[in-house]
Parts: C-alpha cells; sequence; structure tokens
C-alpha cells in the first residue's frame, strides 16, 4: 500500500517536465487562473504522484478555486436580484450592499464586489445631489442617510450634508420670514378694521347728534300751532246768542 506523500524524486527522465509543469501552475495560480494552474498540476501528478509539492499546491488551488467558484456564484446572484438602476425606486440599496458584502467576506479584494459597492454609493450621492437641486430636502435627507449608513467615508458625503444644512437653513430663515410677513399682515389688517369701526362709530355719532339737534328745534313750533289750532276751531264754533 502507498504510503504518506513524500518528496518524490521524479525518474530522471520526467524530472524536468514535472518541474516545468509545477513553475508554471504557480504563475497561472498567480495570475488568478486557478482552473489552469489545477490542470497542470493534474498533468504533473500523473507523472509524478507522490510528489509533495504538486500535491500540496494542488491542495490550496483546489481551496482557491471553491473559494473562487463560490465568489462568482454569489456574483452572479447579486446582479441578478439588484438591478444597478433600480435601487433606488425599491430601496434596496441596503441589501444589496448587504450581498456584496458576502463575497467580500470570501474574497475581501474581489474587484467586482469593491466596483459594485463604490456604484452604489456614487448612485446614492447622485440622487442625493439630484433632490438637492430640486429642493426635495426630505428624499435628499433620506438618500444621505443611507449613504452615510454604507459608505461613511464617500467623498462626496459631507459636501453634500453641508449643502442639505445651507438649504435647511434657508427654508428655515424663508419660513422665518414669511411667518413675520403674515404677522405684519395681520396686525395692518387688525388696525385697518379698527380705524374702519372707529369712523363708523364717528359716523353714527355724528348721525345721532344731527337729529337730537333737528329734535330740539322742532319742539317750540308744537305749542305755537296747538294754541292757534284752538283759537281757529273757537272762532268758528256758533254762539249762543245765534
Amino acid at each position: 500500500a502507498p504510503g504518506p506523500a513524500q518528496r518524490e524524486t521524479p525518474p530522471p527522465g520526467v524530472q524536468p517536465q514535472v518541474e516545468q509543469l509545477l513553475e508554471q501552475a504557480r504563475t497561472r495560480r498567480k495570475q488568478g487562473a486557478l482552473a489552469e494552474s489545477l490542470d497542470l498540476l493534474e498533468q504533473g501528478l500523473r507523472l509524478a504522484p507522490q510528489h509533495l509539492d504538486l500535491l500540496t499546491l494542488r491542495a490550496q488551488v483546489k481551496i482557491e478555486l471553491d473559494y473562487q467558484n463560490r465568489t462568482a456564484d454569489l456574483l452572479r446572484d447579486c446582479a441578478t436580484r439588484f438591478a444597478p438602476d433600480r435601487l433606488a425606486e425599491q430601496d434596496q440599496d441596503a441589501a444589496a450592499s448587504g450581498c456584496y458584502d458576502r463575497v467580500l467576506q470570501l474574497d475581501p479584494a474581489n474587484p467586482a464586489a469593491l466596483a459594485q459597492q463604490a456604484r452604489i454609493g456614487d448612485q446614492l450621492a447622485d440622487w442625493a445631489d439630484a433632490a438637492l437641486g430640486q429642493n426635495d430636502l426630505g428624499k435628499a435627507r433620506a438618500y444621505l442617510t443611507r449613504l452615510s449608513r454604507l459608505r461613511p467615508d464617500h467623498p462626496r458625503l459631507a459636501p453634500l450634508n453641508q449643502n442639505l444644512q445651507a438649504k435647511v437653513d434657508q427654508a428655515a430663515e424663508a419660513q422665518r420670514q414669511a411667518a413675520e410677513a403674515a404677522r405684519r399682515q395681520e396686525r395692518e389688517a387688525a388696525r385697518r378694521q379698527a380705524v374702519e369701526e372707529q369712523a363708523k362709530r364717528k359716523a353714527a355719532e355724528e348721525q345721532n347728534r344731527r337729529r337730537a339737534e333737528e329734535a330740539t328745534k322742532r319742539k317750540p313750533v308744537e305749542p305755537a300751532r296747538s294754541a292757534a289750532s284752538a283759537e281757529t276751531r273757537r272762532k268758528s264754533a256758533p254762539t249762543a246768542d245765534a
């Protein structure tokens, strides 16, 4: 029965070929071509089945290839589930970022996952900037909050937050001025109403005064008219001698 793997020395005619395959496998591994590296190692092991360096490198490449395949599967799943142009309408940027985080847990330097993470952050920054341009401060604040959670180190986060705060201050000042203008209008309306009411009172008082004067002028005339009427009736009445 074969014993444990040892640093086998291949036959003299085979050793140069084995060493060449081993070196090629190492090169292809460094280049990230793990499947090709594994194929070269399998070729070498068919020539020297107990070659320790070939066996050790094959085990390492198989582990790395498994991680690479799992990473590729995760990347495909993320791309299928989270279309970049629909993250805003579905509010799925956090879930998409979490998906790519799982890729980076397997391969921290994975360029595709890093690029997608950066793209998600850039999209949130773009959406926040567009919302600020439309003075939709609530939506801009929501996008920046999401960006701060996903990419707190994003280079556009601080400037966008400053822009948001400036617009918030402007809106507050405009609201204060509008409220002050409304209060001035209310005070002016109350003043005009008071003036109108005072004018009405004066007009009513003047009318009452004139009526009183007219009534006073008519009072002496009434007794004289009554006496004249009585004298006329007396004269026209028949006497007892008639």
